[in-house]
């Protein structure tokens, strides 16, 4: 005991650096984990380590950083369990064609596809998720979409997305995070039926986006946009791809004015 008590010691200026790392494997064993029993086995599994460190003693380094390591596991289970029921949303059970109106959430360029990806919130529909996401052919959508906007459209909806393959990116878990209960996919024209107001916050992304896009040629402009932004639709897949063999993809995934204002020093 006194031979780890004093290599502790000596590494006391990096042991806080631990917690981090306790905390994301709490947040790591809620994904892993397959239900609320294991979860709760994982709090309770962190309780005991802590209750372990009160054992040997608070004053002891080794006991110190027991309980500050359990409870920080235990915690990073609770948060995203916790956030995991805050965000709960109801989500479609199966596929279905259907008309409504809906306010628009969000509104996203993809360039590469010549289409706008929507998340919409129907309205009057209660039989529909309150947040659906899908994508529309430009042409078939008015130019100037904003959030805000209200539009009408028939659409194909269907539960988000399991897994492509076991490990692969999850879009239903994605989906689950952000309140979204349905993706799809717009048939026919969008049609308007009222504009945003004026004063409407969450437009302010899109007009800056669209500033940007008018003042610049399509290919750099989509690079613009994605660094000040942080909406990377309108890059073409041909800089996408070169970004990515350059390892520099990273880059637009940090951006939101964050790589801007870094250059702008």
């Amino acid at each position: 005991m006194s031979r780890i008590e004093s290599w502790l010691d000596g590494e006391r200026d990096q042991l806080p650096l631990w917690l981090p790392v306790a905390l994301a494997a709490g947040i790591g064993g809620w994904f892993a984990l397959p239900g609320p029993v294991e979860w709760c086995v994982l709090i309770l599994s962190g309780a005991a380590v802590a209750a372990l460190g009160l054992a040997l003693g608070a004053h002891r380094r080794l006991g110190h950083g027991l309980i500050w390591a359990g409870m920080v596991l235990a915690l990073g289970c609770a948060l995203v369990w916790g956030r995991a029921l805050i965000v709960a949303a109801p989500v479609l059970d199966r596929p279905v064609v259907t008309g409504f109106a809906a306010e628009i959430d969000s509104v996203g360029q993809l360039t590469s596809r010549r289409s706008l990806r929507l998340v919409l919130r129907p309205l009057d529909r209660p039989d529909l998720p309150p947040r659906v996401r899908l994508t529309a052919k430009q042409e078939m959508a008015p130019a100037d979409l904003m959030p805000g906007d209200r539009i009408r459209l028939t659409a194909r909806l269907a539960p988000p997305l399991p897994p492509a393959m076991p490990g692969a990116h999850d879009p239903a878990r994605a989906a689950w995070f952000a309140a979204i209960g349905a993706s799809g996919r717009a048939l026919g024209p969008v049609a308007r039926l009222a504009r945003a107001p004026p004063d409407r916050a969450s437009g302010l992304r899109v007009r800056l986006s669209a500033h940007i896009a008018g003042a610049l040629a399509a290919r750099p402009a989509g690079i613009a946009v994605a660094l000040a932004t942080g909406d990377q639709g309108r890059v073409s897949a041909g800089d996408q791809d070169a970004l990515r063999r350059a390892g520099l993809a990273h880059l637009l995934s940090v951006s939101g004015l964050h790589v801007t204002a870094l250059v702008g020093r």
